[in-house]
């Protein structure tokens, strides 16, 4: 035994190490890969909700200039002045256009063939020129309907590449009377893009042919071809998303969130993804330093085992048996113990991740809320000048477009809050207490009243219990729940009956309702953030109502989810663990 021993000590040695090492490697690798893969999909999330923002932002700053040209182009004086040949008064209605939109740098008015009437800053050289040709006024005049041009040179020193926004003006009767043509100003896009950026990114925009119309880093005094670009190619078949490429100009990888626009634009957002995934290089350094110190642990263990089996050779053999077992009990449980505590350093690492992440999103949603302020602050502005200038001279017409106006800014200012109260649900969250979920129920329905009263609603409700948790996400989750109820039931007397049992070691919650029921298709989808399965017209709201359910009972420890036929109306459960005050 002695002298097979001898013979074999490098190979039992060897063996000893590699069955302490191997398991340790593995195990390291294995959860480097988890904990990247969770960064990859924080990163990707966090860029994808920056990016409808901007996308957001620059739709609505467009359609905010075309609804100033339908209220400008509805003024009385001005229809009277053009159906009177007035040049005087029509030029000074341009002038001031042009000096109430500071993002204008032009503005001229056609006659409705497309002959040049009159422009600010005056240039005589092109009063009398037929303008039908224009892409702009093929546009405008294919249905008689406000259009966004095309982008096209102008032989300017240098030239430049610029479009125009159409807007038809008709006469008291419905008539088309002209065409009101404006000219943005050449950093335009620069203006709304520029500072809608994380970090080193940077957005750029493409017309409907791939060329570019907006990048920081070009100087547009010519056609500039991006069409081959892997995101712009996508982005002129209509696709939207996000992946990770190559930028050969910038010899390096990116990601790019891609999304085509109205008008046939295309928004494109490119970032590093070495900045996005820098934390994944810091992880496989740390992890692999301790899976090192782990291997040269193994070793001394495996070379400590290994001499004390030669030490006590000449015990007899069950006396070397019953030693060996107990050395690999131990060697276990050493393995397990070194398991459990590289488990609760990688699970404290997260909770700091996540605290951090947690902040960033936080100072994330005030400084997208406060850039959004900025639509409705201009609203406002407009509606006072109006105001103003004409008191109570407006006709029905006029006073639609207003309530146009007003009812966008309504709409915005809902999603904001929304958008807030949603990213705050983890971070602004009152610490659990015992709550009597019967007091919080009606001081819901109390808010609700003049809703349940004006639809004529029947609701019934069974007893409540007593929980511990926040009282005020609790009355959020009811209040969106009876609120949707209320609102799908549109075509019958609403009936909604709010349940609550305790099964196994939680209690479940249901709101019913007699409404126009879900497709089971659909039974996911409505959980998600902006999905909504009806227009802004049939059902308002913003689609972020179930998606702050969701986030506020996960918080609570629970699940939430629906089952519902069409037309049979639909029943959703939330569960929250915890027994009866008192069980």
């Amino acid at each position: 035994m002695k002298q097979w021993l001898l013979q074999k000590r490098w190979r039992v040695l060897l063996a000893g190490f590699l069955t302490v090492a191997l398991p340790l490697v593995g195990l390291t690798l294995y959860v480097y890969m988890q904990v990247l893969a969770e960064f990859e999909k924080i990163g990707l999330q966090e860029i994808q909700t920056f990016f409808n923002l901007a996308v957001y932002h620059t739709e609505e700053k467009i359609n905010d200039d075309i609804s100033s040209g339908k209220i400008f182009a509805s003024r009385p004086q001005l229809l009277e002045a053009l159906q009177k040949s007035d040049r005087k008064t029509v030029h000074e209605n341009l002038k001031d256009l042009l000096e109430n939109l500071t993002n204008m740098e032009r503005a001229a008015i056609t006659n409705r063939n497309g002959i040049m009437l009159a422009n600010y800053p005056e240039d005589q050289r092109v009063i009398g020129m037929d303008f039908s040709f224009r892409d702009w006024y093929r546009g405008v005049s294919n249905k008689w309907e406000p259009y966004v041009s095309d982008f096209f040179l102008i032989e300017t020193r240098p030239p430049r590449y610029l479009f125009v926004i159409a807007v038809p003006i008709r006469g008291k009767s419905g008539e088309i009377a002209a065409v009101l043509v404006l000219q943005p100003k050449e950093d335009y896009l620069k203006n709304i893009l520029a500072e809608m950026r994380i970090g080193n990114s940077f957005i750029y925009a493409v017309d409907k042919h791939g060329n570019l119309i907006y990048h920081p880093q070009y100087t547009l005094d010519r056609v500039v071809d991006f069409s081959k670009m892997p995101a712009v190619d996508k982005v002129k078949k209509g696709v939207a998303g996000i992946e990770q490429n190559y930028d050969t100009m910038h010899k390096e990888r990116i990601i790019s969130a891609f999304r085509p626009m109205k008008w046939g634009w295309g928004v494109i957002m490119q970032r590093p993804s070495e900045e996005v995934f820098h934390h994944s290089g810091e992880i496989a350094l740390g992890l692999f330093s301790l899976a090192a110190a782990f291997l040269i642990l193994g070793g001394i263990v495996a070379y400590k085992g290994a001499g004390l089996l030669f030490a006590y050779h000449r015990l007899s053999l069950e006396l070397q048996e019953k030693e060996i077992h107990e050395r690999e009990m131990k060697e276990m449980l050493r393995t397990e113990l070194a398991e459990h505590l590289q488990t609760g350093q990688k699970l404290a690492e997260t909770m700091a991740e996540l605290e951090r992440s947690n902040k960033d999103l936080e100072q994330f949603a005030y400084v997208a809320s406060h850039d959004l302020q900025e639509p409705l602050r201009k609203i406002t502005g407009f509606i006072d000048l109006l105001e103003k200038r004409y008191g109570g001279r407006f006709d029905q017409e006029a006073a639609g477009y207003i309530h146009y106006v007003v009812d966008g800014a309504k709409r915005m200012q809902t999603l904001i809050n929304d958008l807030l109260a949603y990213c705050r649900i983890g971070t602004r969250g009152k610490p659990f207490l015992q709550t009597d979920f019967n007091n919080v129920l009606m001081h819901v329905l109390a808010d609700l009243g003049k809703t349940i009263e004006s639809r004529g609603a029947e609701i019934t409700y069974d007893p409540m219990p007593t929980l511990r948790a926040d009282d005020l996400q609790i009355g959020q989750v009811f209040q969106n729940l009876i609120s949707n109820a209320i609102k799908f039931c549109r075509d019958v007397q609403p009936r909604i009956h709010i349940g609550a049992r305790y099964e196994g070691d939680e209690w479940i919650f249901s709101v019913s309702d007699n409404g126009i029921g879900i497709k089971r298709d659909f039974f996911d989808r409505i959980f998600v953030m902006f999905q909504r399965l009806h227009t802004q017209t049939e059902y308002p709201g913003t689609g972020i109502g179930l998606a702050v359910c969701k986030k506020i009972v996960e918080r609570h420890g629970g699940n939430i989810w629906v089952e519902s036929e069409v037309g049979k109306g639909a029943t959703f459960y939330f569960s929250i663990p915890g027994r009866q005050q008192g069980e």
